[in-house]
């Protein structure tokens, strides 16, 4: 049983590795990869308890190291803020539409600041 939660578990955190940068992931992979199996092992030889600080710590680094750099990836950056500002853009138009006497009241108060 534990053998197959060793290997579940080096298989997530080999499937987490795809969330750091590629150069990232290349150059440390493996080597990440082994020492969290390693760790998995030692710790799964006192406890199945003893291998979840392993596994939440391998978490924590994914979501605080990896998460950020590839959110600052163009490719992954431009999408994302697209859509964001697409669905604030829409949800204003659908409130525009919900509220025609409030976006008009709004216009003329705007009007009356900025005209001279």
């Amino acid at each position: 049983m534990r053998i197959l939660f060793l290997r579940f578990a080096v298989r997530v955190f080999q499937a987490s590795l795809v969330l750091y940068p590629r150069e990232f992931r290349q150059r440390y992979g493996a080597d990440m990869a082994e020492v969290f199996r390693h760790a998995m092992e030692d710790a799964l030889s006192v406890s199945a308890r003893a291998a979840v600080p392993i596994m939440m710590d391998s978490l924590r680094d994914a979501l605080s190291i990896a998460l950020p750099g590839l959110a600052m990836n163009p490719l992954i950056l431009t999408p994302v803020a697209s859509m964001v500002l697409t669905s604030a853009l829409f949800s204003g138009l659908l409130w525009s539409l919900a509220n025609p006497l409030k976006l008009n009241s709004m216009y003329h108060a705007l009007v009356r600041i900025f005209s001279p």
